[in-house]
């Protein structure tokens, strides 16, 4: 391959994983300001940052190869790190500015953290373990999103079935009525994933 084609796979790959990670700090910011403003916790909670990473790390995933980012499995360790711990640090700064101007609206920060340096410190200590933990979670969506790359016919409704389950027990975790979550049903995912690799797969391989 030409060095200037590498160039510029490599450029855009990196281009990709540069708006994966303003997605995923707007995401936190955005969530901040809500709070702060005074919007209902009931609205701001669907915010998570968490499930953002995921289906961010999953995304990442299914693209990167498209732009020769990531065609080893060994080169996902980097970008999960990477995007964890960017995503971490994100909330660990809306928790600062939380504890330390004890703006009691956002969730961010503890009432307990209010003028306490020590439970403060304490408080972010945890994010950082969470680092660690995140990293693994990351990891393990990215590889299973990776895996499915033998078969590239299978890699869009894979990630698509795999963001159904993400998003329906993220809402019922959030309380949502099952009426609502009924919706992002992971069955009826499976039935239109199946009708369209028997309709696709044969001419795609």
């Amino acid at each position: 391959m030409p060095a200037s084609s590498e160039a510029s796979t490599g450029n855009a790959y990196k281009g990709l994983l540069r708006r994966v990670m303003l997605f995923l700090a707007a995401l936190v910011v955005v969530r901040f300001v809500l709070e702060v403003t005074g919007t209902p916790t009931g609205v701001t909670r669907y915010l998570s940052s968490t499930a953002g990473l995921i289906l961010a790390a999953m995304y990442l995933a299914a693209i990167a190869p498209l732009k020769r980012g990531t065609l080893k499995f060994s080169r996902l360790f980097l970008p999960a790190l990477l995007l964890s711990a960017w995503t971490v640090g994100w909330v660990i700064l809306a928790t600062l500015v939380s504890g330390v101007f004890r703006l009691e609206r956002s969730h961010f920060a503890e009432r307990a953290d209010y003028g306490n340096w020590g439970h403060l410190g304490h408080h972010i200590f945890g994010h950082l373990v969470e680092i660690g933990v995140l990293f693994v979670v990351v990891l393990v969506f990215m590889a299973l999103v990776h895996l499915l790359w033998r078969w590239p016919v299978a890699v869009g409704p894979g990630v698509i079935l795999g963001a159904l389950v993400i998003i329906r027990y993220w809402l019922e975790a959030m309380g949502t009525p099952w009426s609502h979550t009924a919706a992002w049903s992971s069955t009826v995912g499976i039935l239109i994933a199946g009708f369209y690799l028997g309709g696709v797969g044969r001419h795609l391989g």
